[in-house]
């Protein structure tokens, strides 16, 4: 576990950040209310034991990365608050275990994907204040 939330830390994510932590065990990594800035590193999606990913009030930008259904144990996604672009990653779906997935109060843009229907354990899901439209059964 590693929580870092709540202080002033900011700059860029370490794009090297799986291999700075315990790549195999790390189980949460919250980094949110500080003032980190940039992109969210795609190697983010090398902590293959992520259990809960929280970024959620910082500055970042970018894209939500694409592999981030790599991450098959995720049960929390929340990336609300931040400045967030493009659409929701198809690959998300790989997240099976995903129970809630907060990425409001971004720029995110894009239709919701049928393909998101198959995120069956999903309990919350908070897109609100986004450019997101379409329809799914999540809705």
């Amino acid at each position: 576990m590693l929580d870092l939330s709540h202080n002033g830390f900011s700059g860029r994510l370490p794009s090297r950040i799986s291999e700075t932590t315990d790549k195999l065990g790390l189980i949460l990594l919250d980094l949110s209310y500080n003032r980190f800035s940039g992109e969210i590193p795609s190697r983010i999606t090398e902590l293959t034991r992520l259990q809960a990913l929280r970024l959620s009030h910082n500055l970042l930008t970018g894209n939500i990365p694409a592999r981030i259904g790599n991450l098959t144990y995720l049960q929390v996604i929340d990336l609300s608050h931040n400045a967030l672009t493009g659409p929701i990653p198809l690959n998300i779906v790989g997240c099976f275990q995903l129970l809630a997935l907060i990425i409001s109060n971004n720029n995110l843009s894009g239709e919701i994907q049928p393909e998101l229907d198959a995120l069956d354990s999903l309990k919350i899901l908070d897109i609100s204040s986004n450019r997101i439209s379409g329809r799914s059964r999540l809705l």
